[in-house]
């Protein structure tokens, strides 16, 4: 096998076992507190919240980075069997303490969502056009040393 080959097989490989490292694999450490979310749509933004509470089962702190406090979560729409992104907030970069989350413990947070609709100049923008649909938070903390983006359960987004 040539060179080329090899480092293509390689990459691959390092590719797919890092797929682990970003999954939840256990439902409820990230648990929103709503079945059903009504969204408000103006112009130029959709906004609406959603409580949220991690749980750090592991036998050892957890770590959300941030300014200060959390950063938001993203927010994930099904779309045709898929996930895809739906609203990335924007954060503030700045090199702060992370946020311990000692074993056992929770932390509770509540998604402010401002998402500025297609073609209004505005950000961050929503992504995947009608609102209405089933969605789950997407949530990045590290533990055990590793940065891990968790999965809410699901919950519908409605509009008023």
């Amino acid at each position: 096998m040539s060179r080329t080959p090899r480092l293509a097989v390689l990459l691959a490989l390092f590719a797919l076992a890092g797929c682990d490292v970003f999954s939840d694999g256990e439902p409820g450490r990230l648990r929103t507190g709503a079945d059903v979310v009504e969204a408000r749509v103006g112009d130029p933004f959709i906004t609406f919240e959603v409580p949220v509470t991690y749980t750090n089962t592991t036998d050892e702190t957890a770590y959300f980075g941030g300014c200060a406090r959390p950063d938001p979560p993203s927010v994930q729409k099904r779309v045709d069997g898929d996930w895809v992104l739906a609203y990335n907030p924007i954060v503030q970069l700045c090199l702060s303490t992370p946020l311990p989350i000692a074993p056992g413990e929770s932390l509770e947070y509540v998604l402010h969502a401002a998402a500025a609709v297609p073609g209004t100049r505005a950000g961050p923008e929503w992504r995947v056009g009608e609102v209405p649909g089933t969605y789950r938070l997407l949530w990045r903390v590290e533990e055990r040393g590793e940065p891990r983006d968790l999965t809410s359960n699901a919950f519908r987004l409605t509009v008023e």
